[in-house]
């Protein structure tokens, strides 16, 4: 009976020793899996902090990598977005205040544009693509520090103008809503205008914090429906001008030419000054967009470009935007007038959209301010990012933004826009420009000449080989050169057979 119990005891003892083992091993295993799950959710906590960080990274002092270019997609829907703007209305507008004819608007616009379009193309584009770099990085390297700071304050400035400007314009549909009162002075004079201007900005800003390529994505949703719209408006404001004359219907081009002339560009300025010509109208149409296209200020745009044909999609923005929406506006511009029986000097352009097309009008108008200062605030956000290569460029286009928000409560940047431009175009275009008249291979051959006088007056020795350097010594000058952080930010980089090759001609 004791050897019975002995055994029970001692088997009871085994069974909770087993239980207890049992226990610590899952304990040890549920301390290993919450362990492990810890260290996926850690691991994936840092590769989503790296994303977000790549996703920010716009390679500011440095070239754009082979996985950030973007394809033509990005680039039709940004030209698209930024040109197909609210600032349309205003300028489309303004061409029926200075008196352009018919046929200098129809043409005009049509050689301007396509001038616009071949300085984007052949230009731009293909400065972009080859050095990957912005302007501001890429006029560092050029010209030195001293003079890119300069050249960055002032271009960050004009873009902070108009990129207010063109808040200004989305504020101008907002305070419809709210009963303000269009603001037709250099200062504003409603506080309720003021805080619609700031939200407004404060919105746009964080679009444009998140970079170019969130940019354009937001433009290539808008960008169809804003011409849409623009079409729509000229479509409803062409029966109210033909109601107001002479009540006929037009069923063809030669009835629009006719009524155009009679209503809309009608030759004359209402205060009776001259009126502007053909080569006025086209040359307005290519120096608007000088600062983009003549002075580079695209390559912060077009360094994504995979292909430098990309600079063709700008006819895009010039073409539905600068020619269809401009005269599109334009009879909106005096739809507006007749029906409202005022001037222009009275409208803005959220009272024309309005005018025309009602609650439309109103969200055309917001988004298309939208598209526009979002590429420009970017744009002055990385001028100042230039200047201050360890700050990021969310934090200085935010700094940027706050600025270019303030500036959006003053009506002037809007009402002054038209020469506004004209000033920033050619403030700006002389960086872009080819001074010496030499392309590439000349200018290198004009380096390689001064090399080779410097050497005959100096003595420097004709190559390696003169300092005892032989072809094995140079494999590991070649590993060197690669591996130096320079050579990351070579506008022309290059293969290790390429730097062997160009070590050997050394020799």
């Amino acid at each position: 009976m004791s050897t019975l119990t002995t055994s029970t005891e001692t088997q009871d003892t085994q069974d909770t020793q087993d239980t207890q083992d049992t226990q610590d091993t899952q304990d040890t295993q549920d301390t290993q899996d919450t362990q492990d799950t810890q260290d996926t959710q850690d691991t994936q906590d840092t590769q989503d902090t790296q994303d977000t960080q790549e996703s920010l990274n716009e390679y500011e002092q440095e070239r754009v990598p082979e996985h950030r270019l973007l394809g033509w997609r990005h680039f039709m829907g940004s030209y698209s977005g930024e040109h197909v703007a609210g600032t349309e209305f205003v300028i489309g507008a303004a061409f029926v205040a200075w008196g352009a004819s018919t046929f200098d608007i129809l043409m005009g616009l049509l050689i301007g544009n396509l001038m616009a379009v071949l300085t984007w193309a052949l230009i731009t584009a293909p400065i972009a693509t080859q050095s990957r770099l912005t302007v501001y990085e890429y006029l560092r390297r050029v010209a030195g520090p001293s003079f890119n700071k300069v050249y960055n304050v002032v271009n960050a400035v004009l873009f902070c103008a108009l990129g207010g400007a063109m808040i200004t314009v989305s504020a101008s549909a907002v305070r419809i809503l709210f009963n303000i009162p269009a603001q037709t002075h250099w200062y504003p004079d409603s506080a309720a205008f003021v805080a619609v201007a700031l939200t407004v900005g404060a919105i746009v800003v964080a679009v444009a914090v998140l970079g170019f390529q969130k940019c354009a994505q937001f433009a290539t949703v808008c960008s169809p429906w804003l011409l849409v719209v623009f079409i729509a408006g000229g479509m409803v404001a062409l029966p109210a001008l033909s109601a107001i004359g002479n009540g006929e219907t037009f069923t063809g081009f030669n009835q629009f030419l006719a009524l155009a002339d009679q209503y809309i560009w009608t030759g004359q300025t209402p205060d009776g000054s001259p009126s502007m010509t053909f080569w006025q109208i086209a040359a307005f149409a290519w120096v608007c967009n000088l600062a983009m296209h003549g002075s580079l200020g695209d390559m912060a745009l077009l360094r994504f470009a995979k292909s430098k044909k990309y600079g063709y999609f700008s006819a895009f923005g010039m073409f539905f935007g600068h020619y269809i929406a401009w005269i599109c506006a334009g009879i909106m511009g005096a739809g507006a007038m007749l029906l409202m029986k005022t001037n222009m000097s009275h409208l803005d352009a959220g009272g024309i959209a309005h005018a025309v097309l009602g609650a439309t009008g109103i969200v055309a108008v917001i988004i298309a301010g939208w598209t526009t200062s979002n590429p420009t605030i970017y744009r002055a956000g990385l001028a100042i990012q230039s200047i201050f290569p360890n700050k990021s460029r969310a934090y200085i286009t935010s700094i940027v933004g706050v600025i270019t928000a303030v500036i959006a409560c003053f009506p002037f940047v809007f009402t002054r826009l038209l020469d506004f431009v004209g000033y920033m175009g050619l403030l700006l275009a002389p960086v872009g420009a080819n001074t010496s008249g030499m392309t590439v291979e000349e200018a290198s051959l004009v380096a390689i000449n001064e090399l080779h006088a410097l050497n005959h007056r100096v003595g420097i020795p004709a190559g390696f080989a003169q300092l005892r350097v032989t072809e094995e010594d140079i494999l590991s000058w070649v590993d060197d050169a690669l591996a130096d952080p320079c050579a990351r930010g070579n506008p022309h980089p290059m293969t290790r057979e390429q730097v062997l090759e160009l070590y050997k001609k050394a020799l």
